[in-house]
């Protein structure tokens, strides 16, 4: 924190970072999943009624 005040670079701390790089992996494995679903073609029309019930069911 002294840091911080002491110099006007921009800097994070370690918790910060450490958050960051989980969101980081946390985001890239959401689209690694979007791009399999998508890849794959297991994906369902919206509208349809039985895809509602699972997901209700989930």
């Amino acid at each position: 924190m002294l840091n911080l005040a002491m110099t006007t670079e921009p800097v994070l701390l370690d918790e910060e970072v450490e958050e960051l790089c989980r969101v980081r992996n946390a985001v890239n494995t959401a689209v690694r999943n979007l791009a399999t679903i998508i890849c794959q073609r297991q994906y369902h029309d919206v509208k349809d009624t039985e895809l509602w019930g699972v997901v209700k069911t989930s």
